[in-house]
């Protein structure tokens, strides 16, 4: 059982819980929307098989043999749980001065659980568990001469520490490069390098639910390979940018400057998610700028409307019954020196069975505990308090508040973006 941020706020009665959930949902509309999905039995990853697309259905003559099984395209990819960590203290004379009418301690407590639930918020869009992958010295790819000047490789998301090294290949007779993701056995359908250079390709393994991005400069001399490392030097789980998948991308129709905000790019972006575009179950996703510069086009057209819609008991606005989401963690990106400042736009099926989703350690509910401290009990969306006693080195009390949770996509289909949006 699944359980959004708003459910969660109505179902909690602890203090403390509350106000995660209250900080949390009041900065961001994107996140109270999020369906939360508890850990499975105590488990840190959870395995699905992640939807690749249609199966196109095959027209057959009256009583032709059939001889080919259709089933649906899935790759099986896992999600593992990050960890974030805080430690506090309270020094003992300030939490027993009696002139100070506030508790020190519940104060300090409270605050930092609630700027914690922010950077979550935060990680559920700009979040990226690999963000480094570097081609291993000495093998028979020469690295600085394969990739574009001041590049280097993007990794996909799903990748996890024990996995280990991934591969390289490339074939000369017929040019293709091929990647094998660690943990895979075969290398997936390689790609032709053909130029024009610089080359942007993606390249998926076997299981193509891994895959990496690089910038080619020009193709290697000759047939090689090479091993690739993998590592993270952000420690957060890979969040809604990350997730998306490269074929689901739609690139800014002028790379230099950019492209202003319309209600065009939010039909377009529809249009991509073809059958998981579902009413009811989706959203767009904008940077509070891109909104204010869609509403000064709506003012402008007199056709296209936004109208306020109420979930729960806050007002979203909404283009043709669809909710638009504002989230100010979408990270700036400039295309150019003298471009205005760009975003992305998104849109993203919300429903927790085929779409966007967050796991959390916690029970079924996301709201259990035992005390009204926070302090035993089950987490609330993936956050507990626990009481360490006092300091060893100093004389005060210390507490540790730690989130457990990641964020997941049980589509390829389920996320599309639009680059290279300005905010005028």
């Amino acid at each position: 059982m699944s359980i959004t941020m708003i459910e969660a706020r109505k179902r909690c009665v602890y203090p403390i819980a509350k106000e995660i959930l209250q900080s949390s949902s009041e900065q961001d509309d994107f996140y109270q929307f999020i369906s939360f999905e508890p850990a499975p039995a105590g488990a840190d990853t959870a395995t699905y098989d992640r939807r690749k697309g249609k199966v196109p259905g095959r027209w057959r003559f009256p009583g032709e043999t059939i001889t080919q099984v259709d089933n649906p395209l899935v790759s099986k990819v896992t999600t593992t749980l990050r960890e974030m960590v805080n430690k506090t203290d309270t020094k003992s004379y300030v939490q027993r001065n009696m002139s100070n009418t506030f508790n020190q301690r519940a104060t300090n407590r409270s605050e930092l659980v609630k700027d914690m639930a922010r950077d979550v918020a935060a990680s559920a869009i700009s979040g990226k568990y690999m963000d480094t992958c570097v081609i291993r010295a000495g093998g028979g790819i020469n690295a600085g001469a394969l990739l574009s000047v001041g590049t280097s490789i993007v990794p996909g998301p799903f990748y996890m520490d024990a996995m280990g090294d991934g591969s390289i290949n490339y074939d000369a007779p017929t040019g293709k490069l091929s990647f094998r993701a660690p943990g895979d056995s075969q290398y997936g359908e390689g790609v032709a390098l053909t130029g024009p250079f610089p080359q942007i390709v993606t390249l998926r393994s076997d299981n193509d639910g891994y895959f990496i991005t690089l910038s080619v400069a020009a193709a290697p001399a000759g047939s090689g390979h090479s091993d690739v490392q993998f590592s993270s030097t952000t420690k957060q789980p890979d969040g809604l940018i990350s997730l998306v998948d490269s074929s689901m991308v739609i690139s800014a129709d002028d790379p230099v400057s950019g492209d202003a905000m319309s209600f065009d790019m939010l039909d377009a972006l529809q249009e991509k998610m073809d059958k998981l575009w579902v009413p009811g179950e989706c959203a767009y996703v904008l940077h509070p700028r891109q909104f204010r510069a869609l509403k000064q086009r709506g003012r402008g057209l007199g056709g296209a409307k936004i109208e306020d819609r109420m979930f729960g008991d806050r007002p979203i606005p909404t283009y043709e019954g669809v909710p638009i989401l504002r989230n100010k963690y979408i990270p700036d990106v400039s295309l150019g020196a003298k471009a205005p400042t760009s975003h992305s736009v998104f849109a993203v099926n919300m429903n927790p069975a085929k779409g966007f989703f967050g796991m959390v350690a916690g029970d079924e509910m996301g709201t259990g505990m035992a005390s009204a401290e926070m302090r035993h009990g089950d987490p609330v969306l993936g956050f507990l308090i626990r009481d360490l006693g006092m300091s060893r080195d100093r004389n005060a009390d210390e507490e540790m508040i730690v989130w457990n949770g990641a964020w997941g996509c049980k589509s390829v289909q389920a996320i599309a973006r639009r680059d290279g949006v300005f905010d005028k």
